[in-house]
């Protein structure tokens, strides 16, 4: 459990770095996959990096990574109209880690 919370204060944190090095921990603690916002951190590593973390033998599910592009394709058209692209992003993508990464800080917590 005291790894979990680890993760989990990571992800809250954005603190992606640290998270994405224990991710080749994960197989050897019993882990069959990877948790959805840790693969979903990888990813945003991936994109920041050009390569992903050691894994240590786990890897992305390809449904998780054909929604990065989708998000990340939204994201990039965003930046065209603000207001429309953020309510667009907050519609698809407002349970993944990359909008909380993108945008926790103005969001004002709502969940519309």
């Amino acid at each position: 459990k005291a790894f979990e919370y680890k993760l989990a204060w990571y992800l809250l944190n954005k603190n992606v770095e640290p998270l994405v090095h224990h991710i080749k921990r994960m197989e050897k603690l019993g882990y069959e996959r990877i948790p959805l916002h840790v693969e979903e951190a990888a990813l945003a590593y991936e994109n920041s990096a050009g390569e992903l973390p050691d894994m240590g033998g786990l890897s992305i599910r390809r449904e998780i990574r054909l929604r990065f592009k989708q998000y990340f394709s939204t994201y990039k058209q965003m930046q065209q109209n603000q207001a429309l692209g953020r309510q667009q992003m907050r519609n698809q993508f407002s349970n993944t880690f990359w909008f909380y990464f993108h945008f926790k800080e103005t969001d004002s917590g709502s969940n519309k």
